[in-house]
């Protein structure tokens, strides 16, 4: 991220916040004057996500608990191993140890995608 002063009025979107790291690090360079979007799908990291930014104070950050995609509609994400927690996919792998499904939103001028608790749903899954 580029620490160099900037003007009044920015907004950083943090697509895929996972549990908000590079988020909380861009509420602070841009201030409390200007906007961070973080957006995440899995219904557990976005649960983490508004846990950091609460425990951080961070006011100028909106979450939402959606994917982002190029249509609008549900999408499934697996997780392939367990031992690695922010490797999500959409694409079917061979093994699967859980899957969630979000609402996916087609970003367009003036209209944000929904957000909040129970846009993204859990579903447990186990392949041999």
């Amino acid at each position: 991220m580029d620490a160099q002063p900037h003007p009044p009025g920015d907004l950083v979107v943090d697509a895929d916040a996972h549990t908000g790291y590079f988020t909380l690090l861009a509420s602070q360079l841009v201030g409390p004057t200007d906007r961070v979007i973080a957006i995440e799908p899995s219904p557990a990291f976005y649960r983490a996500l508004t846990a950091n930014i609460e425990a951080n104070g961070c006011t100028n950050v909106r979450t939402v608990n959606a994917a982002v995609s190029d249509a609008a509609g549900r999408m499934t994400f697996y997780l392939e191993r367990s031992t690695n927690l922010g490797d999500t996919t959409s694409v079917l792998p061979r093994t699967v140890v859980s899957s969630f499904e979000a609402d996916a939103a087609r970003r367009s001028a003036g209209r944000a995608p929904r957000r909040g608790p129970g846009v993204g749903r859990e579903v447990a899954r186990r392949t041999g």
